[in-house]
């Protein structure tokens, strides 16, 4: 685990929930990788002050043992002194230096096992060889195997393989002593059997104690996981409930002519301060602004440009959908409102590109794989509750960090809201979005990005099925891994133009056959034939590592 791995562990942490909390049979692990990862790191965080005073334990102790060695004059005292001096010590304050540097501490747990080794090793062979006092090593032995268990808070496993080799050499040395005639039988039983003994105690307690750990670590996590749930579904019914709200009163609203726009500075509701435009077009503009009441930077959208009831309308449409979504790979949706300057939405602050913007990155099969089955992940969370984005596209997709998240889901479909009376179908570019003058998105309308839409959607989007998504979502797929449209020509515009559209081309990566057909039939022309996205999430899944979702 890199210093960058750590400090996502430490942060993902508060993200995590009670499927990915599962501990292994045993208890001495979590099921899943990303979980261990951040328990890892959350248990540095948690040995850092034992480990410490661990630490000035033994730097005591050995300066002691320095000065005994002294005093009495063993043999070889220049010898124990320079090892004591210029290994020892310094081992054991470097480790204690580490503790200090968070973005050294990784470093800690290992460096502090190869210390108790040390300690061990050195500590029987002055027993042995300078002192000759076998019953000091066996005492030795056991504290120093102790400490490696307990004090120290070493995984069972890291702890064992730190306590074996000391407690190897004083077994070898005490038969030795056996062999030579220095020590008897029952004396060489007593002292080979107490560090046998303290090693098996030894690691039993390291595992309670870890598992106790882990434990804890897991009931944290899961009640500070509900508390969250508890106060986003809190915010997610008043926000939906607010934007139910507005519609109902936008639709009964006429065109009034356009408004201000905001400028740096300028208070939203009392509540946002604007700190800089992040993008504006002809009828609506996004800022970065800051809540007042704590200080979260946030993006807020407002609708500037129009009045016009149906565009409203759709803005209302975006915050409610959104409003009921929860989920690390959707931009969750804080505020709806209006103000002077017009009708506002207020979603998290994502710092990172579209993925339209990476293009670069497209071909990169690894990097594609892990971002597919997120946005599968997504979708089949969104599709579970009935919705359908109807405009994926790569444009509509964040990047926050590795993290890609869901955005724009002003055409986006709720079956509880889709109300609207049916209108023929009103195209005038079939390359960008177009929006019939007299409803939103009833039937025969289409609208959303042709590039991405499939071949049913020219019938109009009222009936859109989530099998729209998985189209759109392999073209994506297409286009991440290979760096090239499946499509030499648009297949809703070959079918507008009454033409018969050609076949995609197949992905040809490298990747697992079974996931490659997969994806080839999100583009299937049949969308019964298609995927879930569900099913995709799981392919991807498994060729791809989990990553540790930034929390919000």
């Amino acid at each position: 685990m890199t210093g960058g791995d750590l400090i996502t562990a430490r942060r993902s942490a508060a993200s995590l929930d009670a499927v990915s909390l599962q501990l292994e049979r045993r208890g001495l692990r979590f099921v899943d990788p990303g979980t261990e990862a951040a328990y890892r790191a959350w248990h540095v965080d948690e040995a850092i002050p034992l480990t410490r005073l661990g630490m000035l334990v033994s730097i005591v102790n050995w300066t002691t043992v320095a000065v005994l060695l002294v005093i009495v004059s063993v043999p070889g005292l220049g010898w124990a002194m320079a090892w004591i001096g210029g290994v020892v010590l310094p081992a054991i304050i470097g480790t204690l230096a580490v503790s200090y540097r968070p973005a050294r501490q990784r470093w800690m747990l290992p460096l502090t096992a190869a210390v108790n080794t040390v300690s061990g090793l050195t500590c029987v062979w002055l027993c042995f060889r300078s002192v000759r006092m076998p019953e000091i090593s066996m005492a030795a032995t056991i504290f120093i195997a102790q400490f490696g268990f307990t004090i120290f808070r070493l995984r069972t496993v890291v702890a064992t393989l730190g306590a074996i080799p000391y407690i190897a050499l004083h077994e070898l040395l005490t038969f030795q002593g056996y062999w030579t005639g220095d020590l008897d039988g029952v004396t060489t039983l007593l002292y080979s059997f107490a560090p046998v003994l303290s090693l098996v105690s030894g690691v039993l307690a390291c595992a309670t104690i870890d598992r106790g750990s882990r434990e804890r670590f897991r009931q944290t996590h899961i009640i500070a996981a509900q508390r969250v749930t508890i106060d986003r579904e809190r915010a997610r019914a008043d926000v939906a409930e607010r934007s139910r709200e507005l519609s109902e009163a936008l639709s009964r609203l006429a065109d009034s002519g356009t408004r201000g726009r905001l400028q740096p500075g300028d208070v939203v509701a009392d509540r946002y301060r604007v700190v800089r435009a992040l993008g504006a077009g002809g009828m609506g503009e996004v800022h970065e602004v800051e809540r007042i009441s704590d200080s979260r930077r946030l993006a807020l959208k407002v609708l500037t440009g129009t009045s016009n009831r149906e565009a409203l309308m759709r803005f209302a449409r975006e915050a409610r959908i959104a409003a009921t979504l929860d989920h690390p790979n959707v931009v969750s949706v804080e505020d709806v409102g209006v103000a002077p300057s017009g009708m506002y939405l207020v979603m998290e602050l994502v710092g990172g590109p579209t993925l339209a913007a990476v293009a670069e990155r497209y071909g990169d099969t690894a990097w594609a794989l892990a971002v597919l089955r997120q946005i599968a992940d997504a979708l089949a969370a969104m599709h579970g509750r009935g919705i359908i984005h109807r405009d994926l596209k790569p444009a509509n997709i964040l990047l926050d960090d590795t993290v890609p998240k869901l955005t724009d889901f002003g055409i986006a479909s709720l079956a509880s809201l889709d109300t609207e009376p049916q209108h023929p179908v009103s195209v005038d570019d079939p390359t960008s979005v177009s929006l019939a003058p007299d409803g939103l998105t009833g039937t025969g309308i289409i609208l959303g990005t042709p590039r991405y839409m499939a071949p049913e959607l020219t019938a109009g989007v009222r009936d859109a099925q989530p099998t729209a998504d998985i189209w759109s979502f392999g073209v994506i797929a297409h286009e991440l891994l290979t760096g090239k449209l499946p499509f030499a020509e648009l297949p809703i515009r070959v079918l507008l133009a009454g033409g018969t559209p050609l076949p995609p081309a197949q992905l040809d990566v490298p990747i697992e056959r079974s996931l490659r057909e997969l994806l080839d039939r999100c583009l299937d022309d049949r969308p019964a034939a298609r995927p879930t996205a569900r099913a995709l999430h799981a392919a991807l899944f498994v060729s791809s590592p989990p990553v540790i979702s930034a929390p919000r």
